[in-house]
């Protein structure tokens, strides 16, 4: 039976043995060509590139060109994103859902955003720590001294 990759994985028979005078089908040989034929298809030449493996190729990798879709828990050491300030550019959750680079040292998103614990302001020794609201930035909350607030 052809090989189903890489729509399906194959399970293809691991129980034959040398010395027992079996004889393997021309089947089973072209199958497994076919499997392998396919597999190298997908991965193309020099999956692994610079790296030693394809898997530490694909963490490492972060100059994907367009959306990327991922599924499950993956971790992406130094992930960066194109300095784009338009939704686009960043992170989309689902379809409704975006975090993005707004400007210098700023992140949005277009909906709300939820903190479970505490949102900290002003780490920094509080120079032009505040909490500004609405579209102007013209109402603003902050720290004037200990136990203060303006």
């Amino acid at each position: 039976m052809p090989s189903g990759y890489p729509g399906a994985l194959d399970s293809l028979s691991t129980s034959h043995a040398d010395g027992v005078n079996e004889v393997i089908a021309a089947a089973t040989t072209n199958d497994l060509a076919d499997a392998v034929n396919k597999i190298e298809a997908e991965l193309g030449v020099n999956p692994s590139g610079a790296e030693v493996t394809v898997l530490a190729a694909l963490g490492l990798k972060s100059n994907l060109a367009g959306p990327q879709t991922f599924t499950g828990t993956h971790t992406f050491p130094g992930l960066t994103f194109v300095a784009s300030t338009v939704p686009a550019g960043g992170v989309t959750f689902g379809a409704d859902t975006n975090l993005y680079r707004y400007g210098i040292s700023s992140l949005k998103t277009d909906g709300n955003l939820f903190v479970a614990r505490a949102v900290v302001v002003g780490e920094d020794n509080g120079v032009n720590s505040k909490l500004l609201f609405g579209s102007a930035n013209d109402t603003n909350l902050y720290r004037s001294a200990a136990n203060a607030r303006r």
